[in-house]
């Protein structure tokens, strides 16, 4: 679990930095790109939480998330900027390891409109993680399958979570064809393969009854 979180956090620290870079009143900024642009106001406002939020301050960082979620009028926050807004929400709650109430905020962010491609697919990732960690194993199996679909070049590990949740619904010949494929991926990628990945895969041979190809995955 411990380890989950801290990957969840340093996925989550991209995703603010990627929010906190793009400002608005660019000269020449098309229609299209001011869809996904945040206003300097609402950018200083975003930072200040986060420096809050790196300090342990998540009282003061939510005070002040609160303060954007309020804002109506001309004031009010755009489509995206609510987007932002929600993710440094979730930021927020699974820093103070408030899993729930992460889940909620990245859903409300994927309610919102013309959002960026590689945010709505870091969103689904994470979700899914999250709903694994919480127990939800069908909610976070539909999310990865959804997530795969829009995926490019998934990493090694994707595969490995997928063939988790596969193992934990008994649908073995689905976690061994994901847990093949994330060592597929690894060879070509020469990345190193993991000894939990081998833990699985031993696994699942042992449930199908496959002995033979055990002792292999064992003797590795």
């Amino acid at each position: 679990m411990a380890l989950l979180v801290n990957s969840l956090r340093i996925m989550l620290l991209g995703l603010c930095l990627f929010a906190a870079s793009v400002v608005a009143n660019e000269p020449g900024a098309s229609a299209k790109k001011a869809n996904t642009i945040i206003s300097a106001a609402v950018y200083d406002e975003l930072i200040k939480a986060q420096d809050a939020q790196e300090k342990g301050d998540i009282a003061t960082a939510l005070a002040v998330l609160e303060g954007l979620k309020n804002r109506s009028g001309r004031r009010a926050l755009s489509s995206y900027e609510q987007a932002q807004l929600w993710n440094f929400y979730a930021y927020a709650y699974l820093a103070k390891e408030d899993y729930k109430s992460a889940i909620h905020a990245f859903e409300q962010l994927l309610k919102q409109q013309n959002l960026p491609q590689p945010l709505i697919s870091a969103t689904q990732y994470t979700l899914a993680q999250l709903h694994f960690a919480e127990g939800n194993v069908a909610k976070a199996t539909g999310l990865l399958e959804a997530w795969f679909k829009l995926a490019e070049n998934p990493a090694p590990d994707a595969y490995v979570l997928s063939a988790q949740m596969y193992i934990q619904n008994q649908q073995l010949d689905a976690a061994l064809s994901q847990l093949l494929k994330a060592f597929s991926v690894a060879k070509k990628l020469n990345s190193e393969e993991k000894e939990n990945w081998y833990a699985l895969l031993q696994y699942v041979y042992a449930e199908k009854k496959q002995y033979v190809k055990q002792v292999e995955v064992l003797e590795v």
